[in-house]
């Protein structure tokens, strides 16, 4: 494969082109043949900006079975896709194949009985990607900063998510607004690269990244409110691994330009103005319900499915008896009390048989 370098323009970083080395009429194999430099060149993009997007025009020819003679000539445009970190790249790898052949699917539906002749080249305009949105320090509503249950670094980038992951992995007794307190734990625990800013939606990739090097020990939990002074609260995304050693509760708001993650501390501080129960509460992530013992809490869990109420819960009961071998026998459903069985005043008995059709 070679390629052609071009310059930037407007806003555009660079521009520049794939070209296999040989004939390719298959897009997957198209994709394995251009993403070696491609990545190359992604990566030193991206380490001079602090996050990307490019979109791709795909330079294709098509045969006609119907009229052999003729060759068509068209150029697929792919959406912009993002690029914030190189642990993102196998992911922009696959959704630019996809966004390839989609293009190509749509191409030959409207034009029928077209196939790929030859995939020419690909050629990649980047950009720097600025969010509309950039993570950047706000501060708590006044309502929830007097509850004293939420840590709330005071970062001068777009890294929150990340200082409130290591807030609550390595919490301090003193100071712990202070963002330079965690810089040291970036490396070690693996998050140098969650720097950008992270929507909700990328939460269970994350939590999954994150036990990768935590021994499957974390669970993460985002909540959020609705109202200017925090008092409307909500779950935005929970755990489905609430059993887990170290449960991370966070919580996520935003203004008109920015959005901002904080470590919740405390959880029961920080839901215990909406019930009137004394003392310390446990709450379940899931439904906000609250419940004074930790035992009930668990017993409840069990049957928990949030606000998906249609969701079916089937406890099926569990062996009382064994035999002799130690076997356990299986529980038999029975009625007993035949006293309050309703009377049937009619009863018909049908014999199936006689619907037959006697074969000729």
């Amino acid at each position: 494969m070679t390629q052609n370098g071009g310059s930037a323009f407007s806003k555009i970083l660079q521009s520049f082109e794939l070209f296999p080395r040989k004939h390719v009429n298959d897009i997957n194999e198209f994709i394995i043949k251009i993403q070696t430099i491609l990545r190359r060149r992604l990566l030193t993009l991206l380490e001079q900006q602090h996050g990307i997007k490019a979109y791709f025009v795909i330079d294709m020819e098509y045969d006609n079975p119907k009229e052999p003679e003729r060759t068509f000539h068209a150029f697929l445009n792919t959406r912009n896709l993002v690029l914030r970190s190189p642990a993102e790249l196998d992911h922009f790898i696959e959704q630019l194949k996809i966004e390839v052949l989609t293009r190509n699917e749509r191409f030959i539906r409207d034009k029928s009985g077209l196939v790929i002749h030859s995939i020419l080249k690909a050629t990649a305009n980047v950009q720097e990607y600025n969010p509309l949105e950039g993570s950047s320090y706000l501060p708590l509503p006044k309502f929830l900063a007097n509850k004293h249950a939420i840590v709330n670094v005071n970062n001068t980038d777009n890294r929150c998510f990340v200082y409130a992951i290591l807030a609550a992995l390595h919490p301090q007794a003193q100071n712990g607004n202070r963002s330079y307190l965690y810089e040291q734990y970036f490396e070690p625990d693996h998050l140098a690269n969650l720097h950008y800013r992270i929507s909700p939606n990328d939460i269970p990739a994350i939590e999954e990244q994150l036990n990768i090097h935590h021994n499957n020990s974390i669970a993460l939990n985002v909540f959020t409110f609705f109202d200017d002074n925090g008092k409307l609260r909500a779950p935005l995304y929970v755990s489905p691994h609430q059993n887990r050693e170290k449960i991370i509760d966070l919580l996520y708001w935003k203004t008109a330009r920015h959005t901002h993650y904080a470590w919740i501390r405390n959880f029961s501080s920080f839901m215990h103005d909406l019930t009137k129960q004394r003392g310390t509460t446990s709450w379940c992530r899931r439904c906000l319900g609250h419940f004074g013992r930790e035992s009930t809490l668990q017993n409840h869990q069990q049957f928990c499915r949030g606000d998906n109420l249609l969701e079916p819960i089937v406890t099926m009961p569990q062996p009382k008896y064994h035999d002799r071998r130690g076997n356990p026998i299986p529980p038999q459903l029975e009625f007993k009390n035949i006293k309050y069985q309703m009377k049937c005043p009619f009863v018909f008995v049908a014999d199936c048989e006689a619907f037959y059709k006697e074969n000729e």
